[in-house]
């Protein structure tokens, strides 16, 4: 039998052949180094190879040609990089600095890209025609749960790919109006792997541009950093964040209190708070956000609601738990405590707190809210990664494949479960995770994990960021304000980057515009529309009034 046509991976013979020539010209750069003109024919030929293959990629909608086109345009980028920093190391030209940071504006998120512009789509289309995708989006759902457990029934996958094209016939009818994107405009720290080495680009500073070091010698340094925190030994840690702190941040960012952060490689799942400057960690006066490009959404589309969905699942016990985490699937005694405080924070009766869910509960659950909780376990490995809810029947899993497909409008989801942010590493697309499947589906932001964290400290750490995201902080400095002050009030035992580096907040850092503060800003809105004319006009009278001495002479 013939493969279906979905089942096809496709080619652009025009963007290897271009980028064979980027090839050729380097090596004739090597040869004759005294020039810059092999290296601007090659990226030249990097630029056309970029545009063959965005040619192609407007028309692909099959997932493993998504990631196959996206594979070659980072080789393309990667080439390009090196080509421009060799150039700009020759001549110091900013011609070749604005041609790299052009590289690195497309070197990640394309395929997140193509996803968030769906749900812009989404969400100018009719109620109709929403409700017609929203029961094509259910069945999308359960077929991926049976593709889980079956992956070679052809039916199902034909079934799949006829889902995929009604949803584009009926999601064609959609607006682009809604969102715009905009170049970031805070401080960021774009990081870039090409040819084993890695590179950054940032806006701190002057010279913006840098070749940092090997990705052998990076990739060890870091590889002992982990295997510190796995042990949670306190060996050589200190020194060797402090060392990665130089290699990573060339620039001075001692005054900067926020960072976007836009990582490559083994850096999408490395906790940057703990980077060592002088005496302190990088948490103590800077937060930071991890970014998958270097756009930034302009949404004016408000969630649905201001309430929290908060899912507590409850596990039976599974012998000795005295190192209770949340990667096993034991109990998790502190979960309770943690979701009763956030619960009481926001007004959520403790009875509304969910235990157990189904896979289409949750898809309705978390279209009908602005934030979604979730505290129980997690797994995650390359080949799947999943929320393990456990109910009557045992365990259910809802894992990443479908997640992606529950468009929502959520302000904050938090998977405070283990190794949320972990999964199967896509070359351009970074870590596919349970993380980057809520931002796909339309989450504005997400706090996820990149270990196995510890039950305990991670009730505190959560409890503690609720409470500052109530009182109105930013997501990001609600999260570095939990972690300082957890540092503050824990044993010397507990300060272990273990317990408290392990969460990381990617998407918007807006604060949560619960009901109770839109009142308290309207309140001092209103107040200041009083008081702010009482004022001038005292200003102004105090201006025109004669002082007492040119009164006396007028005399």
């Amino acid at each position: 039998h013939l493969p279906q046509k979905f089942q096809l991976s496709k080619e652009n013979t025009f963007t290897d052949l271009f980028y064979l020539l980027a090839k050729i010209y380097w090596k004739e750069s090597q040869i004759k180094p005294n020039t810059t003109r092999y290296l601007d024919s090659l990226l030249m030929a990097i630029d056309l190879g970029i545009y063959t293959n965005d040619i192609l990629d407007v028309d692909i909608d099959i997932e493993q040609s998504n990631y196959i086109s996206s594979e070659l345009n980072k080789s393309l980028v990667n080439l390009g990089i090196v080509g421009a920093y060799k150039a700009f190391e020759k001549t110091g030209s900013d011609n070749y600095k604005n041609k790299a940071r052009k590289l690195f504006d497309i070197s990640k998120g394309r395929i997140l890209q193509k996803n968030r512009n769906r749900l812009i789509k989404i969400s100018s289309l009719k109620p109709e025609d929403r409700h017609q995708l929203l029961v094509l989006q259910d069945e999308l759902i359960q077929i991926e749960d049976h593709n889980t457990r079956d992956k070679d029934d052809i039916d199902l996958d034909i079934r799949f790919h006829e889902i995929h094209n009604n949803m584009d016939s009926i999601i064609s009818f959609g607006k682009m109006e809604t969102t715009e994107l905009r170049f970031l405009q805070n401080p960021y720290l774009d990081y870039l792997l090409a040819d084993s080495t890695y590179y950054l680009f940032t806006n701190i500073g002057d010279q913006n541009f840098y070749k940092l070091g090997s990705q052998k010698y990076i990739e060890q340094k870091i590889s002992l950093v982990f295997k510190a925190i796995d042990n949670k030994s306190t060996n050589g840690i200190i020194e060797n964040c402090s060392e990665l702190f130089d290699l990573l941040i060339p620039a001075n960012i001692q005054d900067i209190e926020r960072i976007f952060i836009l990582p490559d490689g083994i850096l999408s799942v490395f906790p940057f708070d703990i980077l060592y400057n002088t005496d302190d960690y990088l948490v103590t006066h800077t937060s930071y956000v991890i970014m998958y490009n270097i756009y930034e959404e302009l949404s004016d589309l408000p969630s649905d609601s201001d309430e929290i969905w908060i899912l507590n699942p409850q596990y039976p016990q599974l012998g000795d738990m005295t190192n209770s985490n949340r990667g096993s699937l034991g109990p998790l005694p502190h979960s309770l405590t943690e979701v009763n405080t956030i619960a009481s924070l926001f007004g959520l009766n403790k009875n509304n707190i969910d235990k157990e869910v189904d896979v289409l509960k949750m898809r309705k659950m978390i279209q009908n809210r602005s934030m979604f909780h979730y505290a129980g376990h997690a797994i995650a490995s390359e080949q799947e990664s999943y929320l393990a809810i456990q109910g009557i029947d045992g365990i259910t899993k809802i894992n990443s494949n479908q997640i992606k497909h529950m468009y929502n409008n959520l302000d904050l989801v938090t998977l405070s479960a283990c190794e949320t942010g972990l999964g199967q590493f896509h070359v351009g697309e970074g870590m596919k995770s349970l993380a980057s499947a809520f931002v796909e589906s339309g989450s504005k932001s997400v706090l996820y994990s990149l270990w196995k964290v510890d039950d305990e400290s991670t009730s505190k750490l959560m409890s503690i960021f609720y409470s500052k995201l109530k009182n109105g902080l930013d997501k990001d400095k609600a999260l570095q304000q939990a972690k300082k002050e957890y540092l503050e009030n824990s044993s010397p035992d507990k300060r272990h980057p273990y317990y408290w580096a392990g969460f990381v907040l990617t998407g918007s850092t807006e604060p949560i515009m619960m009901t109770d503060n839109l009142w308290v800003i309207f309140s001092v809105a209103i107040l200041s529309l009083l008081v702010l004319p009482i004022f001038f006009i005292k200003l102004r009278t105090h201006r025109t009034r004669k002082p007492t001495f040119f009164n006396t002479i007028k005399m």
